[in-house]
């Protein structure tokens, strides 16, 4: 799913699920809604001002390890090598890499020219957007769960919530 069908969606589903409510605010004998979701979108604060709300929260295990690093630039020609440079640290260190974009591919194609030049060896790479949606890798991912041996994974926001990767490896968020 994309984000912008999930919005539309959950905003439907708010507006049904508030119909029912005001239909069987006083039968006793009403059915009673049970609202599953894996990423809060706004129901909690929704629902909360009809005072209607009992949330269960369901705790996982993290086994991951999250760090968020700032990093100023001078202009975007500063930005894209500091990216390159630290995807490319990235791979050496045996992670892989997916980077977030919307950037499109003649800049998807530059940033890849960089990495390579400074790992000094061609990276298997993939770039998972809409237009993109019967390659192989975006195939491995939606059929899958997987990105099998790609080593970064350029992604628009067409690889959003809901999309899951199962691959059991070193990740990167750059």
């Amino acid at each position: 799913f994309t984000s912008s069908f999930r919005i539309e969606a959950m905003s439907n589903a708010l507006k049904n699920i508030k119909e029912f409510i005001n239909l069987s605010q006083f039968d006793e004998y009403s059915a009673r809604i049970l609202c599953m979701t894996g990423t809060p979108t706004g129901e909690q604060i929704y629902f909360k001002y009809y005072n209607i709300l009992n949330t269960i929260y369901i705790a996982k295990k993290e086994n991951r390890t999250k760090a968020l690093t700032f990093v100023l630039c001078k202009n975007d020609d500063e930005k894209i090598a500091k990216i390159a440079f630290h995807i490319a640290k990235s791979i050496k260190a045996g992670k892989r890499v997916l980077y977030p974009t919307n950037a499109g591919d003649v800049q998807a194609i530059k940033l890849i020219g960089m990495i390579e030049f400074e790992l000094g060896r061609k990276v298997k790479w993939g770039y998972y957007k809409k237009s993109n949606a019967n390659s192989e890798m975006a195939q491995s991912i939606n059929n899958d769960a997987s990105i099998k041996d790609y080593e970064v994974v350029l992604a628009s926001n067409y690889l959003s919530v809901g999309i899951d990767i199962n691959d059991i490896t070193d990740f990167e968020c750059v």
